[in-house]
């Protein structure tokens, strides 16, 4: 059973329309066994990195302007 997940959009590809970079969503986890454990070079935090498609977000919960 897909489980939602919160985070934060890192990056898109160039036929993306309403999601961009830095945004907050709540989306699909279906790919969550695809994972990857990350440690972001700046900053002493670990992440998990998903890859999902813009049909997986289900809200966009907070928006960097």
């Amino acid at each position: 059973k897909p489980k939602s997940i919160k985070g934060k959009i890192l990056a898109v590809g160039p036929k993306c329309e309403e999601v961009k970079p830095g945004d907050l969503v709540w989306f699909n986890s279906r790919w969550s066994d695809m994972g990857h454990d990350y440690q972001h070079p700046d900053y002493s935090w670990d992440a998990k990195l998903h890859l999902a498609e813009e049909a997986d977000v289900f809200c966009i919960v907070g928006r960097k302007t």
